[in-house]
C-alpha cells in the first residue's frame, strides 16, 4: 500500500512525441534566409522608387486629387451622408469644373480611393503636398510587397504541410518562394505607375485589400484552428474583397483570385464527393464567377460604354482583333518591361493571326489551370489572366491598357518568374543528391544568379521609369514612341513640351527650337485621330483632342506675333467645342479675343455672351471694348459691365486673371470713393499683377 501512495505522488513520466522531419526542417532557423529576402525586397522598393517622392503632380491628378470638392469634406465619407448631394463645381468667377464620375453617388464611386485622399487633408493639411502623396504610394507598395509574402507563405504551407514528410526536401528549395516572387514583384516596372502616378493609388490600394483578403482566405483551409478562427477568416476575406472593389470597380474579381489560389485544395477537400459532383460544384463556382463579372460589365460606364460603342457602329471586331493582341504582348513583355504602359498602335493583324491571339490566350489559361492542380505554381498565370482581363473598368480598352490595371497582374508574373528560378534550383539539386547525398551542388548558382541579375535590370529600368516622373515630358515622349499614331498619347507629350516652353520663355531663354518641336507634335495628334490605332475612339475623345491642339497651337502662334494664325487655330478650336462634343473653353475665348482685331471682335464678344450669358467676363470684355471706343471715357452703362468682375472674388484661373485685372484697374481709376478704389487695387496686387501697372493705377487714384 505504501508502495502504491509513493506512486500516486510521484508525478507521470511524459514521453514526448517523435518530432517529424518536415517539423525539423522548419524551425525558426529555416525562416531566416526567406525573411531576409522579404527585407531585400522592401529596400530595393525603396531606393528604385525614391526619385518619384520628387515628383509633382501628373495628369489626372489635378482632377482628383486637387480640385475635387469632395476630398475637402471627410463629412462625406461617414455612413450617414454616403448618399449626400455633393458640393456643386460651380465655383464663384471661376469656369464650371468636369470632374468624370462626380453626378454618382460617393458611395458608388470608388469610395475607398476617394477616401485616401481626403484623409491626406485632414491628417496633412489643406494644401496637397505631392511629396506626402507620393510617399503614401510608396507605403502602399511597400505593404503590398509584405502581404505578397504573408498570403504565399501560407499558400507554401498549405500545399507543402509539415507532417508530410514527402514535402520536407520540396520545403528546404520552396521556401524561398515568398521572398523571391516579394523580390521580383517590388522592383518590376510594371508595378511603376500605382507607385509614381497619385491618382493610380487604386491599382495599389485594390491590390492590397485582394492580397489581404487572401491572407485571410488562407486560414479557412487550416483544419487545426478553432472554427471561430476559420469563420472569422472567411468574412475577413469577404470584407477585404469588398474593400478592393471599394477601390475600383475592376477588383470585383478578388473572390475568383482566392478561389483560384486555393482551387487544389478544394478539389482535394471533397476528394472523397463522387467526380461529377466535384466538377459540378467548380462549374457553380465559374458560373457565379461569370455573373458577378456580368453585373460588373453592367455597372461599369466604360465596359457598358464600350459594348454600346460595338453595338452601335463599330462592329464587334474590335473585341475580336484588339484585345488578344494586347493580352498576349503584355505577357511577352513582362520579362524584357520595354514599355511604361502598354499603348499600342492598332496592330493590323489578319484574322488567321486574331484566331491564333485568342487561341494563345485560351491554350495558357488552360495550361495554368491544369497543371496547376499538380504544381500550383502555375496557377499564377491564371492569376495574371483573372486579374488582367476585367481592367480598366471591367474591360480592356481597344488601344490602350493603362499600367495602373496591371499592378495586380504582375503579382502573377512575379510568382512564375520567382517560381522558375527555384524550380531550376530544385532540379540542380535534386541531381546532386543522386550522386553526393547531402551536398549542395554550386551549379546552383547559376539560377540564382539569373534571378538577381534579373532583378537589378528590373531594378535599373524601373529607376529610370520613377525618375522620369520628375519631369513629365520624359513620360509622354516614351509612349509616344511606342504608339505614335496614338492621337492622346501626342497630345500629351505637347501639353507637357508647351508647359516647358512656357517656363523657360519666362526665364528668357531661348524656346525656338522647342516650340517648332510642340507645334510638330500638335500637328501629329491632329493627324493622328485619322489612323488605325484611333478607330475605336468616339467623337467625344477626337473632338477633345482637336479642340486642345488647336488652342494651344494657336497660342504658340500668338507668343511669335503671328496673329492671324492664331486667329484661325482659336476659331477652329471654338468651332470643334460648339459642336457639343466638348464643353467650350474660357481659356480659347480669352486668347481668341486677344488677337481679334476692330473686324473681329464683335464675332467673339457675341459667342462669350451666347455661351456665358450669366458669367461675369462677357460682360468685363463687352464694357472693355467699349470703354475702347469711347476713348475711355467711363459711363454708367460701361461701369455696369465692368462691375461684374468686381462682385465675384479673385480669379484662380490664370486665363481671367489679366481680363479681371483690367475691369478691376479701371473701376478704380473712375470712381470717386477713395477707400473702395484702394480695397480694388489691393485686389491687383493679390492678383499677382506687376508692381509697376499697380503703381500705375495707385497714382491715377490718388491725384483724383
Amino acid at each position: 500500500m505504501a508502495k502504491d501512495k509513493d506512486r500516486k505522488k510521484q508525478a507521470p513520466t511524459v514521453i514526448p512525441a517523435p518530432e517529424s522531419a518536415g517539423a525539423r526542417n522548419r524551425g525558426m532557423a529555416q525562416f531566416w534566409p526567406p525573411l531576409a529576402l522579404l527585407l531585400l525586397a522592401l529596400i530595393a522598393a525603396f531606393v528604385a522608387y525614391e526619385p518619384s517622392l520628387s515628383a509633382g503632380w501628373f495628369y489626372d491628378d489635378n482632377d482628383y486629387v486637387l480640385l475635387d470638392p469632395r476630398i475637402d469634406h471627410p463629412e462625406l465619407f461617414l455612413p450617414w451622408h454616403w448618399h449626400d448631394t455633393p458640393p456643386s463645381l460651380e465655383r464663384p468667377g471661376q469656369p464650371t469644373l468636369v470632374i468624370p464620375g462626380y453626378e454618382k453617388p460617393l458611395i458608388a464611386d470608388r469610395f475607398l480611393w476617394h477616401l485616401s485622399f481626403a484623409l491626406e487633408r485632414k491628417f496633412f493639411g489643406p494644401t496637397p503636398s505631392p511629396s506626402i502623396a507620393h510617399g503614401v504610394n510608396l507605403f502602399l507598395h511597400l505593404c503590398c510587397i509584405a502581404m505578397l509574402f504573408l498570403a504565399l507563405s501560407n499558400l507554401l504551407r498549405l500545399y507543402l504541410p509539415e507532417d508530410d514528410p514527402a514535402s520536407a526536401d520540396a520545403w528546404r528549395i520552396w521556401r524561398f518562394l515568398p521572398g523571391a516572387a516579394a523580390l521580383f514583384f517590388a522592383v518590376h516596372p510594371w508595378a511603376a505607375e500605382p507607385v509614381c502616378y497619385v491618382s493610380a493609388r487604386n491599382g495599389s490600394m485594390g491590390a492590397l485589400f485582394t492580397l489581404t483578403g487572401l491572407f485571410c482566405w488562407t486560414y479557412i483551409f487550416e483544419t487545426r484552428r478553432h472554427l471561430a478562427v476559420r469563420a472569422a477568416a472567411l468574412l475577413g476575406s469577404l470584407v477585404f474583397a469588398l474593400m478592393a472593389f471599394g477601390s475600383k470597380e475592376n477588383f470585383l474579381v478578388a473572390p475568383a483570385g482566392y478561389v483560384l489560389a486555393t482551387a487544389p485544395l478544394i478539389w482535394r477537400k471533397f476528394g472523397a464527393w463522387p467526380k461529377p459532383t466535384r466538377i459540378g460544384l467548380f462549374a457553380g463556382i465559374a458560373a457565379v464567377i461569370v455573373i458577378i463579372g456580368w453585373i460588373g460589365i453592367r455597372n461599369s460606364d466604360r465596359a457598358s460604354g464600350l459594348f454600346a460603342q460595338t453595338a452601335g457602329g463599330a462592329g464587334w471586331t474590335y473585341l475580336f482583333e484588339i484585345q488578344s493582341p494586347i493580352l498576349l504582348m503584355l505577357l511577352g513583355d513582362e520579362v524584357l518591361a520595354r514599355r511604361l504602359t502598354l499603348e499600342t498602335n492598332y496592330p493590323g493583324w489578319e484574322v488567321w493571326a486574331c484566331w491564333i491571339g485568342i487561341l494563345a490566350n485560351a491554350l495558357l489559361l488552360l495550361w495554368g489551370t491544369v497543371r496547376g492542380f499538380k504544381k500550383p505554381v502555375w496557377l499564377a498565370l491564371v492569376w495574371f489572366y483573372i486579374f488582367l482581363i476585367p481592367s480598366n473598368s471591367f474591360l480592356p480598352r481597344p488601344d490602350f491598357l493603362a499600367g495602373r490595371n496591371v499592378y495586380l497582374p504582375t503579382v502573377g508574373a512575379a510568382v512564375l518568374l520567382a517560381g522558375a528560378v527555384l524550380w531550376a534550383v530544385s532540379k540542380l539539386y535534386a541531381r546532386a543528391q543522386q550522386n553526393s547525398p547531402g551536398r549542395v551542388p554550386a551549379t546552383i548558382v547559376i539560377p540564382i544568379a539569373l534571378g538577381f541579375g534579373l532583378c537589378l535590370y528590373f531594378s535599373n529600368v524601373t529607376y529610370n521609369w520613377a525618375d522620369g516622373f520628375e519631369s513629365p515630358v520624359v513620360i509622354w515622349a516614351r509612349s509616344s514612341e511606342v504608339a505614335p499614331d496614338h492621337a492622346v498619347l501626342r497630345l500629351n507629350h505637347a501639353v507637357e513640351l508647351f508647359r516647358v516652353v512656357m517656363m523657360e520663355q519666362q526665364a528668357g531663354e531661348d524656346v525656338q527650337s522647342a516650340k517648332q518641336r510642340c507645334e510638330k507634335e500638335l500637328h501629329a495628334a491632329i493627324a493622328a485621330e485619322d489612323s488605325q490605332t484611333m478607330r475605336y475612339h468616339t467623337e467625344r475623345p477626337k473632338a477633345m483632342v482637336r479642340s486642345i491642339a488647336f488652342q494651344i497651337l494657336g497660342q504658340l502662334c500668338q507668343s511669335d506675333q503671328r496673329n492671324k494664325e492664331a486667329l484661325g487655330y482659336y476659331r477652329k478650336s471654338w468651332e470643334v467645342a460648339n459642336g457639343g462634343m466638348v464643353p467650350p473653353s474660357v481659356a480659347t475665348w480669352v486668347q481668341w479675343l486677344s488677337v481679334c482685331d476692330a473686324n473681329t471682335v464683335d464675332e467673339c464678344m457675341a459667342e462669350g455672351m451666347r455661351v456665358w450669358p450669366n458669367a461675369w467676363w462677357p460682360a468685363a470684355a463687352r464694357g472693355l471694348r467699349r470703354l475702347q471706343q469711347n476713348e475711355d471715357r467711363m459711363s454708367s452703362e460701361i461701369l455696369e459691365d465692368l462691375q461684374g468682375a468686381e462682385r465675384v472674388p479673385n480669379t484662380t484661373d490664370y486665363s481671367l486673371r489679366l481680363l479681371q485685372a483690367e475691369a478691376l484697374g479701371r473701376i478704380a481709376m473712375s470712381i470717386s470713393d477713395k477707400p473702395r478704389a484702394l480695397a480694388l487695387v489691393q485686389r491687383l496686387k493679390d492678383l499677382g499683377i506687376p508692381e509697376e501697372n499697380v503703381a500705375k493705377v495707385l497714382e491715377k487714384v490718388n491725384a483724383k
